[in-house]
């Protein structure tokens, strides 16, 4: 007999349908639908939810997951409140749905926003231009450009050239991770982490994936297994006393 399960609801804001399904890329819909389930439909402001768990119900990549995070962070709909040992802590913002927050979609010259009226309770449609948020530069900084327009080449820590044990895939998760919490890799940040990756030796990827996973800002040698370490002791171990016993059996030697 097959069961038959009772039908359970989210409540999920008509504007989440009708104006962002089209402006989100859809790997960011579908993570601003999970965390609409996961807060409002446990009638709960935030909660914590791990990378792993947003792939499980998502179906897309960690790098997609991480980028899709990032666009709705800048875009004002959700912000990371804390880390925690579930994985990041997230809240949704929902206020866009009745006070009118203007949302800057790129790629888009002009939107439509609805401004809610509390006297008349009307919405107003009101084309918003599309003003440039980027902060201004200073004068000096201006100058610069000018002087050396064409010779500047923005640094991107995914071109970086990586040590022997370290995959690129993996260099590049762990870039959209820092990216992600708010602390895009200088260059100075991604020589020194690619240096203490070098020395990590084979654990070099476990040391990324653990800090990718748990949105670590730095790399860190994992804890070895004591079952992997023992045979090397008792190996050590056993060479010296081949050596002690082979100094007392020559310790008496006399060459002809």
């Amino acid at each position: 007999m097959s069961k038959v399960y009772a039908p359970n609801y989210t409540q999920v804001p008509n504007v989440v349908i009708d104006d962002l399904a089209a402006k989100l890329s859809d790997s960011a819909f579908k993570i601003y639908v999970v965390l609409i389930r996961k807060t409002k439909g446990w009638d709960q402001k935030r909660d914590a939810i791990a990378i792993s768990q947003f792939m499980e119900l998502t179906g897309k990549s960690k790098p997609t997951v991480i980028k899709a995070i990032d666009e709705l962070i800048n875009l004002g709909l959700i912000k990371k409140t804390r880390f925690t040992k579930h994985g990041n802590e997230y809240e949704l913002n929902l206020s866009f749905s009745h006070d009118g927050v203007f949302l800057k979609f790129r790629g888009k010259k002009s939107l439509l926003v609805k401004n809610f009226n509390i006297k008349g309770k009307e919405f107003l449609l009101l084309k918003v231009k599309n003003f440039d948020t980027q902060k201004k530069l200073s004068k000096e900084t201006i100058k610069d450009t000018n002087i050396n327009k064409g010779e500047v080449k923005k640094f991107d820590p995914v071109d970086c050239e990586l040590p022997s044990n370290v995959e690129k895939k993996d260099w590049i998760d762990f870039v959209e991770m820092r990216k992600s919490i708010k602390k895009p890799l200088s260059e100075l940040a991604a020589k020194k982490i690619l240096k203490k990756l070098d020395g990590f030796g084979i654990h070099a990827k476990q040391a990324l994936e653990n800090s990718i996973v748990s949105s670590w800002s730095d790399v860190y040698m994992p804890k070895q297994d004591k079952h992997f370490s023992q045979p090397q002791n008792n190996r050590m171990q056993e060479l010296q006393q081949l050596s002690e016993q082979w100094e007392l059996e020559n310790a008496n030697y006399t060459p002809y």
